[in-house]
């Protein structure tokens, strides 16, 4: 049994072809980023450009993180420091918004 078993971490780890899927996702992402720049959505700007930015941010943590496949421990740190960063975003948009 080698040591990677012996520490009993999980074999199941994402394949080529799902970090391929993921890369794939962010690059349509990127697309979708530039494209959301050219146009003038006005007081949406901020909220699409923070919504696009959580969502390429959440894939990379949990797949080139490895969060998703780790222990229920780093997961729910990991999980609980993107809510944390979501609500801090979340109170730093209305902050901006109001002053506006």
């Amino acid at each position: 049994m080698s040591e990677h078993h012996a520490q009993g971490h999980s074999e199941e780890h994402i394949s080529i072809g799902g970090y391929l899927a993921v890369f794939i996702a962010l690059l349509v992402l990127l697309v979708i980023t530039v494209a959301a720049g050219y146009y003038d959505l006005g007081r949406w700007n901020l909220p699409v450009a923070m919504f696009i930015a959580t969502i390429k941010g959440t894939l990379i943590v949990l797949y080139f993180m490895h969060v998703k496949y780790s222990t229920r421990w780093v997961a729910l740190f990991f999980g609980g420091s993107l809510y944390v960063l979501g609500l801090g975003a979340l109170i730093l948009f209305s902050d901006y918004m109001m002053r506006q």
